[in-house]
């Protein structure tokens, strides 16, 4: 697919955030104009966060998978690059997704001093929109529930002189920690095998997750507990879910090279979660239990079976010990098969209805003894209207509590499904909260190319995200998809005042401290005795693109 050939296919004009707000008069302050092509029907995005609340815009994006050749950024190129915090794909027009015949790839997302992600993505027929959240773990700065160590091991010509025991995550040894035990003589391998033979500054990252902790599980390899490929004790693959008993993540250097491997196999002893429920027993996890070690390949973005541990007492707390010659990302716990066909929510919410739209994101929790609502397993979420479906994938073969939140957190459904497998499409009743109750706020964008005197009704498709005016970044939330110019939400309390970014492709705009109104529909071009409007922060430069991009189509 050409780039020339998607802009003569559409056009389409992106004005950000102020002109939605504000009379039309002054509709255009501050806001930028960039055109584009509007053909994509199916779009995904990543909200890609840091642990540290630092910019991960400079991380280095990667993508593979069956797929991959079909997916575009929304300029239409094959370049992907984090631009304010947003990760934006697209499908290639002429290879939608098929009822049979999903869009699947996988996004790797590197930066020195962040533990690596591979997040895989599923684009089904009735996912013409997507978005899924990424905390990339800062060792220096994890979340809460993550604690990174850093260790330095004692070699002498690339030989560890004697047995060597490392403390990694919080405690002490007589405290039950997570351990590494290293045997005297081994020595380590890079990623081709070859021995370093004379490495002599070795240092370890190890990061130990709170398996008990739904935050702290947000960071699980592989963007959620469910996945759509496993490789399990058979050596085949399989969808399903992993539960945590415990989670780690161990990597080495050595003279500034990736360890990849040992002559002799290293021994990590992961301390569990005292309160798991092994979902072998459906009881606490006990002294003897058998629980399943599972590594995660960044490289290749899945889980794959190691073996079966036992569980044993070590200083009082519960832990399975773990002998490994690779060093990646280690669970030991259990993993369950998905069902064989996904579970399906329709919206039912007379509150999303005359054009309204809103976000809506729908979490799976396993359960304990089919009640209580344990783990966060999986999670969508859509920009929703009265009569969407959601589509959860890989739901396991266990009762299951379905919720959803509104925009801003809320609560708005919950039900309890005992035997997800077959309970096809479920009617989700949401229920409308405080954060909706404002007045319906609107927008419409015409766009007319210079010299041309009607409007081209082939209009912008943007994502538009705001906050209360000088709040944190990190508070930024998604109003919704802004489909062919237009948006009605009733997320914006008319008495605040608001900070909005607006991504589209390879631009973000942020226009802070705004206030909303009503209704607006303005027509954009070079007419502005006539009331166009082309901007006046950047009116010239706005103008400019518009007449290169009008002239190329």
């Amino acid at each position: 697919m050409k780039r020339n050939t998607l802009l003569r296919i559409g056009l389409a004009v992106l004005l950000f955030v102020s002109l939605i707000m504000i009379k039309c008069t002054d509709a255009l302050k501050d806001v930028q104009v960039t055109v584009n092509s509007d053909i994509f029907k199916y779009t995904s995005l990543i909200d890609v966060a840091s642990s540290s609340g630092a910019s991960m815009d400079d991380a280095t994006v990667t993508i593979s998978g069956t797929d991959a050749s079909k997916i575009f950024n929304m300029d239409g190129y094959q370049d992907f690059k984090i631009n304010g915090g947003i990760l934006t794909f697209a499908v290639d027009p002429n290879s939608s997704p098929s009822d049979n015949a999903p869009i699947e790839f996988s996004v790797t997302i590197k930066k020195s001093g962040y533990s690596t992600v591979n997040i895989p993505i599923v684009i089904t027929k009735s996912d013409s929109s997507t978005l899924q959240y990424v905390t990339m773990v800062d060792n220096s700065n994890p979340p809460e529930g993550v604690t990174s160590t850093n260790n330095t091991i004692n070699v002498e010509n690339g030989t560890v002189g004697g047995d060597t025991t490392i403390v990694v995550g919080t405690g002490t040894v007589e405290e039950g920690a997570t351990t590494i035990d290293l045997k005297a003589g081994t020595q380590f391998k890079d990623a081709s095998g070859k021995v370093l033979g004379t490495a002599t500054d070795v240092k370890t990252t190890t990061l130990t997750v709170d398996a008990s902790s739904n935050e702290a599980l947000a960071v699980f390899p592989g963007g959620s507990l469910a996945q759509n490929s496993v490789k399990t004790s058979g050596g085949s693959s399989a969808a399903g879910t992993l539960f945590p008993a415990g989670l780690t993540e161990v990597t080495m250097t050595a003279n500034g090279t990736e360890v990849k491997g040992f002559t002799t196999p290293v021994q990590i002893n992961l301390t569990l979660d005292d309160n798991y429920i092994n979902p072998s027993t459906n009881a606490v996890v006990k002294e003897g239990d058998n629980l399943q070690v599972y590594s995660y390949s960044t490289d290749n973005g899945y889980w794959q079976y190691e073996n079966t541990g036992t569980v044993v007492k070590k200083d009082g707390h519960l832990a399975v010990s773990i002998a490994t010659s690779h060093l990646t990302w280690f669970m030991a716990g259990q993993f369950s098969s998905a069902c064989g066909s996904n579970l399906s929510l329709k919206v039912k919410a007379d509150w999303l209805v005359n054009g309204i739209t809103s976000p809506v994101t729908f979490k799976v929790y396993s359960t304990t003894n089919g009640s209580t609502a344990d783990k966060v397993i999986a999670s969508a979420t859509i920009t929703a209207k009265n009569g969407d479906t959601a589509t959860l994938r890989n739901t396991p073969n266990i009762p299951i509590v379905v919720k959803a939140f509104d925009a801003v957190g809320n609560q708005i459904y919950s039900q309890t499904i005992s035997n997800p497998c077959g309970a096809g499409v479920q009617e989700a009743a949401l229920t409308k909260s405080d954060a909706m109750n404002n007045a319906k706020t609107t927008m419409q964008l015409y766009v007319r190319c210079p010299n041309n005197t009607k409007p081209i009704n082939v209009l912008p498709t943007f994502y538009l995200y705001f906050k209360i005016a000088g709040t944190a970044d990190s508070n930024y939330k998604l109003i919704g998809k802004v489909v062919n110019g237009y948006i009605s939400t009733t997320l914006l309390d008319v008495t605040k005042r608001f900070d909005f970014k607006a991504v589209w492709g390879s631009t973000v705009k942020v226009v802070k401290d705004k206030s909303v109104s009503a209704d607006n529909t303005a027509t954009v071009g070079d007419n502005q005795g006539a009331g166009e409007l082309i901007g006046t922060k950047a009116g010239a430069t706005n103008l400019e693109i518009l007449k290169e991009k009008c002239d190329g189509l």
